[in-house]
């Protein structure tokens, strides 16, 4: 039988990256779901609004589909996952805007309207937890191994930060660098130095946004 498919040869990196990822959901919401004083934490559609603009409020589907509320007749014909704003302007016609699950933003047919984009800053700080599967190098050996971290530069699509990665034989601290190909998937690599001596990693990861 092979070590990889062995429940010992998984064991230490699994307890290692549960300790990871339980220490760095902590930090997440400690950094960002709190508010500041006695407010309460911002939503994430109301982050960095400016002043004049509001939050609407949010009507979702039921969870039982044989349940209907407005929501329901709304995006009936929209993908799930999808979301419709709908203005009304003080006596003139109802507008309808559609936020797709890739991020696509739709109107009807024949109505006039205008994306306007403001573009990030090309280098951000930022705080981007992230879990990961891959191989890991070291001297003696190349396993399969599994890894956790946080982001906490962004260069364009480039995401870098401190991690750790864990195989049977090593566990690691690394510096990484990710691109995005997909939504939070990314693919991602890093080197560093563990218990086996120099270490790197190679492997695919998710950012936790």
């Amino acid at each position: 039988m092979s070590k990889y498919t062995s429940i010992r040869f998984w064991i230490k990196p699994l307890l290692i990256l549960a300790a990871v990822a339980v220490l760095l959901g902590a930090a997440w919401v400690f950094f960002l779901g709190r508010g500041c004083g006695d407010q309460p934490a911002a939503t994430a559609s109301q982050g960095g609004a400016p002043p004049g603009w509001v939050t609407p409020p949010t009507e979702t589907t039921p969870w039982l589909p044989f349940k209907k509320n407005r929501a329901s007749e709304v995006t009936a014909a929209f993908p799930a996952g999808s979301r419709v704003v709908e203005i009304e302007t003080g006596g003139a016609a109802t507008v309808q805007v559609a936020v797709l699950p890739g991020g696509e933003i739709v109107v009807p047919a024949g109505t006039t309207a205008t994306v306007y984009v403001k573009r990030p800053p090309i280098i951000n700080a930022e705080f981007r937890p992230w879990l990961g599967g891959g191989v890991e190098g070291t001297p003696a050996d190349v396993d399969p191994a599994i890894a956790a971290g946080v982001d906490l530069v962004r260069v364009w699509k480039l995401h870098a930060g401190p991690g750790v990665v864990a195989s049977e034989d090593s566990v690691a601290g690394i510096l990484s660098g990710a691109v995005s190909v997909w939504r939070n998937v990314d693919v991602r690599g890093g080197g560093g130095y563990g218990t086996a001596g120099a270490a790197g990693f190679v492997g695919v990861s998710i950012g936790i946004e």
